[in-house]
């Protein structure tokens, strides 16, 4: 059977892609040596406990760490899932880069493409020990979907875009928005030397696609996959289409904005804000230089179009979210931002081609980018190793309550304080506030699977609420925390430890 001529690179090709892969790897060597259980990883690994996702609706994510992981309950395999991730965005990479910039170099390319994975917030995706290869795989088939060549046929790209959108939604969902950033990328791009009826007729094929796959999956799929009980019926249902519903909307948009401007504008002491500056300064000339070319052309419906099409691209990394009745800010679900940064690079690499000194000013944007990606990985390993630390002595501490036996219920009361390295972290980078998170808090179970792990205890992990402490003796406690007791009862008390 013949390969395709769509998947396989020429020479020129694989040096992108070679290259690409190379620097990916650089940008994630500390992750790897961080070595890092993060968030869900700690239940997937350290309790031995199945996969959740079939209750998440992302069965395929179930099946591609199935065929990592050899039995029901899933070992520690990383960093295999992360290489595979980043080989997959760099193969697709290569491919975006030779339909859409076949006249720049193979190092402009480069530098382009590899501005796709330097969002802050693609950190928490790239730290996952298991999903983080399906939450790259994700982008990987949106990228290669729209680099499909020009003679494929109209029924060859409606199927694509149906079946790899059904693929992307059954391995993560929020990753939906990427699509429509690239459909509006790709018809930016292709508006240079393609007349406008083309350009969009392009993008109805693959629209085409994707809404067929979306509404078998909405109808069919998600009744039969998403659980509506526990942690995903809170975060699953979709606000309602009524008055109170379009205001639940217009709050999450107005939460997403106020997400990004904490993260990307901090503050005038903050370096990240002036690099985003530089970022957004550089997008405004590209565009405007467009705009401008397009009017002297009297092309003005390009010209409008480009002139949205930073907005639209950054919009849809997140308005398909805001349509969930609860949307919880962490960075991951914001994965479809990545295509912004993908304009980012091609609009320093063209406007280096006229002005050749503008691409030093996206030296310091890579340099610190990398830096960044260090300091948090030896930041998330500090954090780790202090967690550490707790579990075995408050571990200790339930090992040596005589009257307990070997199930009872357990519950964190309260949160720990960060460690001081996190603390002063926070206070220069607010991005920290979401990328790590206090494991020992009466919101996550995190803590109570790390504390279980240092125990032979099989005890149960519960959320109280507000805790009347008159009822309960205390047990131990120190200046980190209280061990309190009543019957079967544990609870570890970070609210009141003893001064």
């Amino acid at each position: 059977m013949k390969i395709p001529e769509s998947l396989l690179l020429n020479n020129r090709e694989r040096t992108v892609f070679q290259r690409l892969s190379c620097l990916f790897f650089i940008y994630v060597f500390p992750l790897i040596l961080a070595d890092v259980l993060y968030k869900d990883d700690i239940s997937r690994t350290l309790t031995l406990s199945p996969t959740t996702w079939y209750r998440d609706g992302r069965p395929l994510m179930a099946f591609f760490i199935k065929i990592f992981s050899p039995g029901m309950y899933i070992p520690d395999i990383s960093p295999l899932p992360l290489l595979a991730g980043i080989l997959a965005l760099a193969y697709a990479l290569a491919c975006f880069a030779r339909k859409y910039l076949p006249d720049l170099s193979d190092w402009q390319k480069v530098i382009c493409t590899l501005a796709f994975v330097i969002s802050p917030l693609f950190l928490e995706n790239l730290s996952f020990k298991f999903e983080s290869f399906g939450m790259c795989l994700t982008l990987a088939l949106f990228l290669f979907l729209f680099s499909l060549p020009e003679k494929t046929s109209v029924a060859g790209n409606i199927i694509a875009s149906f079946l790899i959108t059904l693929a992307v939604l059954f391995s993560y969902q929020a990753s939906i928005g990427a699509f429509l950033g690239l459909l509006v990328l790709t018809a930016l791009l292709e508006m240079e030397n393609q007349p406008v009826k083309r350009v969009f007729l392009s993008a109805f094929y693959k629209v085409l696609g994707f809404l067929s796959a979306f509404i078998i999956y909405m109808l069919f799929l998600v009744p039969a996959f998403v659980a509506t009980d526990g942690y995903q019926g809170q975060v699953s249902p979709r606000i309602p289409y009524t008055i109170e519903g379009f205001h639940l909307l217009i709050y999450n948009v107005s939460n997403c904005l106020q997400f990004f401007k904490k993260v990307f504008l901090p503050g005038f002491h903050s370096p990240v804000t002036w690099l985003s500056a530089v970022c957004l300064l550089v997008v405004l000339l590209y565009t405007f230089s467009n705009v401008y070319r397009h009017i002297k052309n009297s092309q003005f419906v390009k010209a409008l179009f480009v002139f949205f099409s930073p907005v639209l691209i950054v919009l849809w990394s997140f308005l398909p979210l805001c349509f969930l009745k609860l949307l919880i800010m962490f960075p991951r679900p914001f994965l479809s931002l990545n295509v912004f940064f993908l304009l980012i690079g091609i609009a320093f690499v063209s406007l280096a081609r006229s002005y050749r000194y503008i691409i030093l000013l996206f030296i310091p944007v890579y340099l610190y980018s990398f830096c960044f990606m260090s300091a948090y990985s030896n930041l998330l390993h500090t954090q780790r190793q202090y967690e550490e630390f707790i579990a075995e002595s408050v571990a200790y501490n339930l090992r040596n309550i005589e009257s307990i036996d070997n199930t009872f219920r357990f519950h964190i009361d309260g949160k720990i304080l960060p460690s001081k390295e996190l603390a002063l972290a926070r206070r220069r980078y607010s991005i920290f506030n979401y990328l790590i998170i206090n494991m020992y808090n009466e919101f996550f179970w995190f803590g109570g699977d790390l504390i279980s792990h240092y125990t032979n205890f099989n005890f149960i992990v519960q959320k109280m609420g507000n805790v009347d402490y008159r009822q309960y003796k205390m047990v131990t406690g120190n200046s980190l925390y209280r061990i309190m007791q009543n019957g079967k009862t544990v609870i570890v008390d970070f609210k009141h430890p003893i001064k």
